[in-house]
Formats: structure tokens, sequence, C-alpha cells
């Protein structure tokens, strides 16, 4: 018997079995008035509880809310979300409940809304909002899962809420030979399931604390403590579990690449008989990269892809000659002619960084979530080194990759004349090298006048991974001229003070992935300098990290290690003219601070009628375990960002 080993992993985090009668809410919880242990909460969920039932391929949802302010009211408007076409919500039932036990049953509409939508694919929720909710009230509703296949069950033990009490069960399907078993995340110790005689298992926890939100961190999945529940068959294991997956896509990915002589002629029309080998990989990227990437058209209906009469490719000739392809395909479309040109190509998935961090104890083949190709090319001098390639990401130029697929595990997905036998893959680590970072240079030339008003003009220019976010951004969303325009306004506003005015002019790289996207701002600031009767107290510089990069590193008790998507850096040059008759009176010293993986200079010159400022703020790395230090760093670049300059004015009428 062929071993088994079937994943299974959770939409939801809330849910109990549902009846037909509401259960009894206690007195204290009707009377509850504020959160316990002197925390601050707007809602608390009173009891939440998670039922799977594998052998009626359900799971039972139940939340009991309370209402302790007026912000809290918003919990009124509930989102059950689920994936179309693999599960359905039934059985839905809720009610508002008041402290005197006064009851209003919702018979209200359900609507349904798109989260995501991406061909075949569709994420959505059923949205509601309970009636006549106010400071006191509790809300409760339940619902039904229901699963077209056995699978999709984890316990998420956070909530965004404070719990007061928790329950979660599942009960496994009857296979024969098989066992459920759990994998642990990020479970502290002493949190475990409680495994009865039927293979069932349970978990009861109380006052649960709240997930709480950061920015700039780990993916919630990384976060969040959780159990993840698999099938194990006899004789199967974790190793078993990935080679029979990666065997398999081997054998699906060798099948739509077909033999290298099925596109010999594409790659004899792209590709010159004298061209280096830099040159033909260079020349085959960019011809791949004009192809339509039809996985950046989610808000497409599959009507109007019906209408342009989109067929679905069953190998690389196909996609050669439609012109089309979901991202997967236009990458298996470069390894294809890469080997038809003579390379030793590859067709790589990897644990993008988005989802979270590669684990490979948890046999979940959804971990890996992104593809791209790989082409290993003799050094000089000996050996070899492999090129990773993405031309199926919009405006990526060659030799970059996304941050998403930088530093991260991939598995290299051989091909049956080049591997050894019984072996159809190779886990590799795909570098994040610092020149895939992202960078922002800002060259600002602005005038001040006598009442402390500065204006002037911006060019702001964006290049590496900052480029490649504009880029996709747009692309994905479709952008008109206008909603560009919009963006990139109010990125900048996001850099200056409040109240400024901000004007673009004009913008140009969204297309060419060689050049920097660059915009040409207007930019006034009313009241920028403080005017005294002598002096003007002069801001050195108009710009200061985003407001949620300031936001993260002031709070004290941040909980979790910084995680940035890149490593990036923002260079400023910015020239104040001043006005007629004044001086610079006094400058503030250079500033110059340090830490492991980061850096920040600023420094001022005086000119005659000029004040001249340079900046350089540097992130050299994306993960940083101690928040700690990358506080007190950030305190000092605020610090030097909030230096003034003291500029003379002269007396009037003698005085």
């Amino acid at each position: 018997m062929k071993p088994t080993f079937l994943f299974l992993s959770a939409f939801f985090a809330p849910a109990i079995l549902i009846s037909q009668q509401w259960p009894v809410i206690p007195a204290d919880e009707l009377q509850l008035t504020r959160a316990p242990r002197g925390l601050r909460r707007n809602a608390i969920l009173l009891y939440r509880s998670l039922a799977f039932d594998d052998q009626k391929k359900t799971a039972e949802a139940h939340l009991r809310i309370k209402i302790l302010t007026e912000e809290g009211r918003e919990q009124a408007n509930i989102e059950i979300p689920f994936v179309k076409g693999s599960t359905e919500i039934a059985d839905l039932r809720a009610r508002t409940v008041q402290p005197d036990g006064k009851e209003q049953a919702f018979d209200g509409a359900v609507y349904e809304k798109t989260i995501v939508r991406a061909r075949k694919f569709r994420y959505l929720a059923k949205t509601f909002t309970l009636p006549d909710v106010q400071v006191g009230s509790i809300l409760e509703y339940r619902y039904t899962i229901k699963r077209k296949e056995v699978g999709d069950a984890s316990w998420h033990l956070q909530h965004e809420l404070y719990t007061l009490h928790a329950r979660f069960s599942i009960k496994p399907a009857k296979i024969e030979g098989v066992s459920l078993r759990a994998a642990d995340m990020n479970v502290r110790d002493g949190v475990l399931p409680k495994w009865n005689a039927d293979g069932s298992a349970t978990l009861e926890l109380d006052n649960v604390p709240a997930l709480e939100s950061e920015e700039y961190t780990l993916p919630e999945r990384e976060l969040m403590p959780r159990f993840e529940f698999y099938y194990e068959g006899p004789g199967s294991n974790i190793e078993t579990y990935w080679t029979d997956t990666f065997q398999a896509w081997a054998e699906a990915a060798e099948r739509f690449l077909g033999k290298p002589k099925d596109l010999a002629d594409a790659a004899a029309s792209i590709v010159g008989a004298s061209d280096s080998s830099d040159q033909k990989l260079r020349k085959i990227y960019a011809r791949v990269q004009q192809l339509r990437n039809l996985s950046h058209e989610g808000g497409r209906t599959s009507q109007e892809l019906k209408r342009q009469e989109i067929k679905e490719n069953k190998n690389v000739r196909d996609v050669w000659a439609r012109g089309y392809g979901v991202g997967a395909e236009i990458d298996l479309l470069f390894v294809a002619l890469a080997r038809a040109a003579g390379f030793d190509a590859s067709f790589v998935r990897y644990a993008g960084r988005n989802q979270g961090v590669f684990h490979r104890n948890l046999p979940d083949r959804r971990q890996f979530n992104g593809v791209l190709a790989a082409v290993t090319l003799p050094k000089q001098g000996g050996g070899a080194e492999d090129i990773f390639l993405d031309p199926a990401v919009p405006t990526l130029r060659y030799g970059m990759l996304d941050w998403d697929s930088t530093g991260v595990t991939g598995v290299r997905l051989r091909s049956a004349d080049s591997r050894p036998a019984a072996t159809s893959y190779e886990f590799i680590s795909i570098p994040n090298r610092h020149e895939w970072g992202g960078s922002i240079l800002r060259k600002s030339v602005f005038d001040l006048d006598s009442a402390g008003r500065l204006w002037g003009t911006v060019t702001v220019s964006f290049d590496g991974q900052d480029a490649i976010l504009w880029r996709k951004q747009a692309k994905e969303g479709d952008f008109d001229e206008a909603t560009k325009r919009e963006e990139l306004e109010g990125a900048l506003k996001a850099w200056v003070i409040d109240g400024a005015r901000v004007k673009l002019l004009k913008m140009s790289g969204w297309e060419d992935s060689l050049e920097s996207l660059t915009a040409d701002f207007s930019v006034e600031i009313p009241d920028f300098a403080t005017v005294t009767p002598r002096r003007l107290m002069v801001p050195v510089t108009a710009f200061r990290t985003h407001h949620l990069l300031q936001d993260a590193t002031q709070h004290a008790n941040r909980m979790f290690a910084f995680y940035f998507k890149y490593a990036w850096e923002e260079d400023d040059d910015t020239t104040i003219r001043l006005p007629a008759g004044t001086d610079t009176e006094e400058l503030p010293a250079p500033v110059s601070r340090e830490m492991p993986k980061a850096s920040y200079q600023s420094s001022w010159e005086k000119l005659p009628g000029v004040l001249h400022t340079k900046r350089r703020l540097a992130i050299n790395a994306i993960f940083y375990p101690d928040p700690r230090p990358v506080r007190e760093f950030f305190s000092d670049v605020r610090v030097g960002d909030e230096n003034i300059a003291l500029v003379h004015r002269p007396a009037r009428d003698g005085n």
C-alpha cells in the first residue's frame, strides 16, 4: 500500500457543535461591564469554539462577544470567509442579547463579498450586521462549514479579541490504517490537545490574550499559536511526504515542458548563434516577459476571459503560440526556451516570505506558494552557480528577484534526464542579496519666505524593490493615470508634515524596468519654519521616515521582532533658499548613528543665502529579532530629523 499523508489547514479560527437551542448565558456575563485584569478593551470574546468532524466533512463554529465601549459596536459587522467551490457556509444563526436578557434574533439579509478572485479561485465572505447592538450587548452567532474533502483543519488558539474561554475539538475520519496527527506551531509549553480513545482530540483554554497586530513584523501565520492536523498512513513520515509531493510536481512540470526540440525554432528566433550565454538568457527573458500574465488579471471574471477566448494551456507550446499564461506557465516557458537554447534550466517552487517561514516538519505542500526558474551556469575557474529568474513578475528586471522569493527555501524540480534514480528534487536556498533591496532618492529645491512658508519642487526616484512594488501595484490594480497620480501624491504626503499641499507634475518609468520610476512634485508647507521677531527656526529637512514606521518604532511595549520585506535606503539632497536679507546664524552638529545592519547620517552646510542638507537612512537586513535596539536607533533618527537651524532676520526700522 502506498503511504498515505493527507494535510489539513484552516481558513477559520472561531467555533461549537450547533444545536437547535441557544445555550443559556450566565448572569455574570450578562452584567459584565469591563474586561478582566484591568485590560482596556472595546469588546471581548466570552466564548469561542471550533468543532471539526471529518466523518461528516464539517466544522461548526460558535462565538459570543461582549460589547464594552461605543467603539466595540463595530463588532456587529460580521464577516465569515470561505473558498467558493471547496467550502460552504450553512446553518447560520445569530442573535443580540441585552444585559436584561432580552433577545433579538437576527433575521436580516446575508450578503456575499469577494475578497480575492483569480481565475477559478474565489475567496469570499458571508457578511451581515446584527441589530440593536449597544454598549453592554452580547453578540452571538454560529454556523457550519461544509467541506468537499477531508482537510482544512487547524486550531488557531488566539483571536483578535481577548477570549475568556475557548474550546477546540476534532473528530477524525475513519480511514483504515491511518491516524490523525497534530503539529504545533508557536504554542507555549504545556499546552497540548487531549487525545481520546476514539482518536479524537480536544483542547480547552481560559483567558487567552488577543493576538496583537504590529507593523513590520513576521506574517500572522508565524505569530499565531496553532495546531495543524494531518493524517499519517502506515510507513509514511515527513520525508516520504515531501518525496511523493516533489516527485508528483516534477513529473507534472516535465509533462508541461516537453522536450527541448519542441521549442527549438522558437528559441532560434530569439537568440543569435554568436550571442554569449548572458546575451542569450537576457533575450529569452525579455521575450518571455512580453507575454500576457493572466495571474495579474485577478479582477477579470470568467465570463470576460471566455469572451476573449482565453483557453487553458496544456503545455509550453500552447503558451508560446497563444501569447498568454498564468505565472507558473510563463516561468515554465522560460525554462523550456532556455533548455532549447542549450542551458541547464530547472523549474523551482519556493516558500514565499509573504506567507511565512518554511517548516519542513509540517507536511503542507501549500507552504510552497511561489515559482521561478533556475539556470545553472559554469563558473570561470571551475564549479557552477545558479541564476534565479522570474520573468512572470511584471517589469521585474533581469537579474532581480521579487522580495517574496529572496532568502527563502526552494525546491528545484529536476528533469528526468538529469536527476539520479528515484530523486526528482533538491532543496535549495535562494539568497537574499543586498543589491536586491530598494531605494528612494529625493532631490528638492525649496524657497522659504519670512512668514515661514516653504515651497518648491521635489524629484523622487524609486529603484529596486520600491520600483517593483509600485509597478506591480499599478499592473495588478489596472491603475489609470489619475490613480497613479493619486497614489504617488499620497506617498509624498506621508513623508511630510500634516497640512502640506502636494501636486504631481510629471512621472515616468512605469513600464521600463531598466529605469527608475521617477515623479516630480510641487510642494507647499505653509508653516514650515517658526517665526520670532529676530529669527526663523528652520527644520533642516522637510522629510521624515513615513508615519507607519515612526509609529511602529515608538511603542515601548512592542512585542514582536522587526521584519522588513527587503533592505532599503532613503537618500535626501535638500536645498532651501532663504529669504532675502537673512543669514544662517547656527547649524546643528552633523548626526551619525550606527547599529548592526543599519545606519543614519545627516549633515548641513551653510552657503550664501542657502541651507543645504544631506540625509541618508539605510536598513541593511530584513530581520531584527530584538526590537529594542531598532527602537533606540529610530529614536535617534527622529531626533536627527527634528534638528533646527537658526536663521537671523534683520531688524526693521532700526529696531
